[in-house]
């Protein structure tokens, strides 16, 4: 039509429509309904019954449990990808001895010791590699036979008026150190940024695509990291740091 040279504002706007009305009917492999041609509805959706109408029962349930998730990710969340060809690796920094004065719940003010330091977990896949790092906090007693209870705890380095404030180790985790808990606090903005420029550690393996396939968003992508801390315990950190 643009090509014609001449062209009304009504043969456009028909184009126009056109090509939305194309881009719906598109099949996208899914096998759920384009949320462009999501129907309105003021009911509350039945979890207790399958998308196409059959009732769920207690044999069936686990069937509807795995739909469930299914709409959860082609909906909300995106898939969370095959991570099966991935080589996870960790170097840990010289951990060191320090004390925090914190606040607890009642309002009263302690000092606290945890050894602190930093491991960085690099995950490669397909000749693509790409790294994070975590904070580290250790108790400073002895393991005890199976090693310290872990924890995770996610943060986000933030920019203000031109200023950075990085992640760093919390009250919280020194007070678990004082109380035999090792944790691991990781910066949800290097593993993947929560905006559409869809950068960090995360989507340089996994880049944000076209195919819904290829769309995971950032929690998920951040429950993707916590996967990497565990994956580096299993691989050898939980036993460096007991």
């Amino acid at each position: 039509l643009l090509n014609g040279g001449t062209y009304t504002q009504e043969q456009l706007d028909g184009a126009y429509d056109a090509i939305g009305a194309a881009i719906k009917a598109l099949d996208d492999g899914s096998g759920f309904t384009s949320p462009a041609n999501l129907p309105a509805s003021a009911e509350i959706p039945d979890v207790f019954k399958f998308t196409e109408g059959t009732a769920v029962t207690a044999d069936n349930w686990a069937n509807r449990a795995t739909e469930i998730k299914a709409l959860y990710d082609y909906y909300m969340y995106g898939p969370m990808p095959d991570t099966s060809a991935e080589t996870v690796s960790y170097s840990i920094s010289e951990l060191t001895d320090s004390t925090r004065e914190i606040t607890l719940p009642d309002g009263s003010k302690t000092t606290v010791a945890a050894r602190t330091g930093d491991m960085t977990i690099t995950v490669s896949r397909d000749g693509k590699s790409s790294s994070f790092k975590v904070l580290v906090a250790l108790p400073t007693t002895e393991a005890p036979e199976g090693g310290y209870p872990v924890f995770t705890e996610l943060s986000a380095s933030m920019s203000f008026w031109g200023m950075t404030f990085p992640v760093s180790i919390s009250d919280n985790s020194y007070y678990a150190a004082s109380r035999g808990y090792a944790s691991f606090t990781y910066d949800a903005n290097e593993v993947a940024v929560d905006n559409s420029g869809r950068t960090g550690a995360f989507y340089t393996l996994y880049p944000y695509g076209n195919s819904w396939r290829e769309q995971t968003g950032a929690l998920v992508a951040w429950g993707w990291g916590i996967g990497k801390i565990l994956d580096a315990l299993e691989n050898g950190a939980a036993g460096e740091l007991n």
